[in-house]
């Protein structure tokens, strides 16, 4: 089964002092597994090396340390989703029909990066912003709770 791991799952699966590390890194342990095919947006992955970069963890984790986490845990076991000029016109032209705005957007971006991948579920720790943007959007996406 295709799932995309979205950034809040990444975030958590690496840093093993996450207080959602052990359920997010199940999700790179089936994937490691060859259990499920992961799949991860390109949004996610600058997302999360910013969200790695920044956040107050004790110690905290460099650029390359970050950089590290991310070709070990994701680059290794994930395919990466990019996605088209054309398909960013498509994304905010949806966005826009459906009244969506703010940072949701970018929620609707890796939702349409699953769709692409034909993904069966997101696994994420933000299942309400997904569930209303998949139903909103006329997507068919199963929101994985963690």
């Amino acid at each position: 089964m295709r799932v995309l791991l979205d950034t809040s799952v990444l975030v958590a699966a690496c840093i093993e002092r996450h207080p959602r590390h052990l359920p997010a890194f199940e999700w790179l342990k089936k994937a490691q597994a060859k259990k499920i095919e992961a799949v991860v947006s390109a949004h996610s992955l600058l997302e999360a090396f910013s969200v790695l970069t920044r956040a107050p963890f004790k110690p905290r984790i460099t650029p390359a340390e970050a950089r590290k986490l991310l070709d070990r845990n994701i680059h290794a076991h994930c395919r990466i989703i990019t996605l088209t000029a054309e398909e960013y016109r498509e994304i905010i032209k949806s966005l826009a029909e459906k009244g969506f705005r703010g940072g949701i957007v970018y929620d609707g971006l890796i939702l349409f990066c699953a769709r692409k991948s034909k993904a069966k579920k997101v696994a994420t720790l933000n299942a309400v912003d997904y569930t209303r943007l998949a139903v909103g959007l006329g997507l068919d996406i199963e929101v994985a709770g963690l």
